[in-house]
């Protein structure tokens, strides 16, 4: 009896929390007020679009974000899905790019940092993306961008990989929209680390590349979609070391050279 009761209070001090239209607050060095007034604001807040559609809603703690804040589209699609405890990042967060309900984002935070599984939506070329991010020495399209929905310079793609404290950890997998495997890799807290795979569209290895703190490190491998080697070489400390083989598609050696990177 005593719980139902404590909870029947709880849900009548909730439906009396005080609730104002968005645009009445005023945000001072980080800190949320009523217009015109000095005390931090407690409650909800509304918003609407010009239809008179939601645009928002938000509750507020002491003049910071608190529990569940949400926007919404012109046509009353969910936009974005925010969860907060005083003031932080905590909790589910979701992100959809347009009206269609196409999802951006989706993943946890903890203390106001990623943590967990996330899963994000890049509607962008995938090689060049990665050219810019990590691997900036690869043929400006492999043959597993060929595939792509619409022409080879555009090639949406999702992510699904890990965070601890903010920061990627573990496996990283990259996939194409019909759920096929384009990549994988791991991360620790210095970048890419250990052996990194990317795919044809029919699944055949394409490349392997390994890693070390961020930097290459080992083994070079490139496959023809047969599944034939197409080259061979070996990274020291990200530089280019030793011998690099090509081949035919045949098998037929191709080319052989040597190289030594700088030593300090």
């Amino acid at each position: 009896m005593k719980k139902l009761l404590t909870l029947t209070c709880l849900l009548i001090l909730s439906s009396c929390a005080k609730e104002i239209p968005s645009d009445q607050l005023v945000k001072r060095q980080g800190v949320f007020y009523e217009i015109n007034t000095t005390t931090p604001f407690t409650g909800r807040t509304v918003g609407y679009h010009k239809n008179g559609q939601l645009k928002s809603k938000a509750n507020y703690k002491n003049g910071k974000y608190d529990d569940l804040r949400e926007t919404y589209f012109e046509n009353g699609q969910l936009k974005s899905k925010e969860n907060y405890k005083d003031g932080e990042r905590d909790g589910l967060w979701e992100s959809y790019y347009n009206e269609d309900g196409k999802l951006e984002f989706k993943g946890n935070y903890k203390d106001g940092k990623k943590d967990g599984l996330w899963e994000l939506h890049f509607h962008v070329n995938f090689w060049d993306y990665h050219m810019k991010v990590y691997y900036h020495s690869l043929p400006r399209y492999p043959g597993g961008a060929e595939n792509c929905e619409d022409d080879r310079l555009f090639c949406p793609f999702y992510t699904r990989q890990n965070y601890k404290d903010g920061k990627k950890d573990g496996l990283i997998e990259y996939y194409r929209l019909n759920g096929q495997l384009l990549a994988k890799g791991n991360h620790n807290d210095k970048g890419l680390d250990g052996p990194n795979e990317f795919y044809y569209d029919d699944g055949q290895l394409e490349y392997r590349i390994n890693y070390k703190d961020g930097k290459k490190d080992g083994l070079w491998e490139e496959y023809y979609k047969n599944g034939q080697l197409k080259s061979r070489k070996n990274y020291i400390d990200n530089q280019e070391d030793g011998l690099r083989e090509s081949y035919f598609e045949n098998g037929q050696l191709r080319e052989k050279r040597y190289y030594s990177s700088p030593r300090l």
